[in-house]
């Protein structure tokens, strides 16, 4: 569902038992931890992981966010706030806030995604903007058990020149430090970095276009029209000029944007394209963290 600090949120979905419990994964030592089930479920709802470490302990802060999105059909819109759930490590339970919105935001429960980065929690959807806020509860707001916490946000929207339809889609990554918006819409690829989050400024960085690339990857045949369907994955966190996708269905590729050449990088096996097609995939950020909590 999240990444945040190269461990791994995820749910499993029982729906024959009503089974919806949320681990936290370490994906380099294959434990896990389990959280304990919100006080409150949620027909449908986004998610979103924040975690902190710190330098000098073998220890690690972290917050989940679980927001309500009512019966779950279609767009969820709300002009004034969304009721959610966070569960901070610090007290080890969950607490029910309200995240204050300055004006509507529209969000698809299944599109709704979230990123983490400088102790604030973005979450973004296809067609409008982010929202942004602390998840971290301070300790003052701890002590307050039975009463309702309400957490103010800030509006993000996308660039002017990014227009947005049903035939669009954008990823949001954290790459260098910087917020990267990235948009595929037919065979074009927009990006832009974010320069300014309270005024919500975007520099556009480059234009890409698909049926230009070329390879000199034998297993790479050459893509030139609309029928090749093309995944946005991610960059690459340490170099801004890479780009990773999902080509074919089963190929993940790099594109290098700086000369326009493609290279294979993994070939998908058969097991996974179905998970591929079916849910989506995503390309997180593996780093070597100096701590391991499990």
């Amino acid at each position: 569902m999240a990444t945040s600090t190269d461990l791994i949120l995820c749910e499993r979905d029982d729906r024959k038992l009503n089974d919806h419990t949320m681990y936290i994964c370490n994906p380099k030592t294959m434990k896990g931890i389990t959280l304990p089930r919100p006080p409150r479920c949620y027909k449908k709802s986004f998610k979103g992981f924040a975690s902190v470490p710190y330098s000098t302990k073998q220890f690690i802060e972290y917050s989940v966010v679980v927001v309500n999105c009512g019966d779950g059909h279609g767009y969820v819109e709300n002009e004034f706030g969304f009721e959610a759930q966070v569960f901070s490590s610090r007290i080890g339970k969950w607490k029910e806030v309200v995240l204050i919105l300055p004006k509507p935001f529209k969000a698809f429960f299944h599109s709704c995604r979230s990123l983490f980065h400088d102790g604030i929690l973005y979450f973004y959807d296809n067609k409008n903007g982010m929202i942004a806020f602390s998840p971290i509860i301070s300790k003052e707001k701890e002590k307050a058990d039975d009463e309702t916490l309400s957490i103010a946000c800030r509006s993000i929207d996308w660039p002017l020149d990014c227009i947005v339809d049903d035939q669009s889609f954008v990823t949001v990554d954290l790459c260098q430090e910087r917020l990267r918006l990235t948009q595929k819409k037919g065979m074009s690829v927009n990006i832009w970095d974010l320069k300014d989050n309270d005024t919500s400024k975007w520099e556009v960085k480059d234009k890409i276009n698909l049926g230009g690339l070329t390879s000199h990857d034998s297993s790479i045949r050459y893509i030139s029209d609309f029928r090749t369907p093309w995944i946005l994955l991610g960059f690459n966190p340490f170099d801004d000029a890479v780009l990773y996708a999902c080509m074919n269905q089963d190929r993940i590729v790099s594109c290098d944007l700086k000369t326009r050449q493609l290279k294979s990088v993994f070939v998908m096996p058969d097991e996974s394209k179905s998970l591929l097609l079916s849910s989506g995939m995503k390309f997180f950020e593996d780093v070597r963290p100096f701590w391991l909590i499990f």
